[in-house]
């Protein structure tokens, strides 16, 4: 089996979400962050989303999820 480091963060926008994806960050990883909410202008300061890919998609919306993680070429 083999690894990558990318990473999807569900609800990356609240609390715990961006201080996992800081952590993430700081160790080198790919991150996409699926949230329900609009990115707050702040998030552009607590982040460099140069290096994150973020998409608003509700996660009961099973089509644009399933679009989005075969964009994003994730592996379950």
């Amino acid at each position: 089996m083999s690894y990558s480091n990318k990473i999807l963060i569900t609800g990356g926008l609240g609390f715990i979400g961006q201080n996992f994806a800081k952590h993430c960050l700081k160790n080198k990883f790919k991150i996409d962050i699926i949230d329900i909410k609009q990115k707050p202008k702040i998030a552009d300061i607590l982040f460099d989303f140069k290096k994150i890919n973020y998409s608003k998609i509700n996660l009961s919306n099973k089509k644009k999820l399933i679009t989005f993680l075969r964009i994003s070429n994730m592996t379950m």
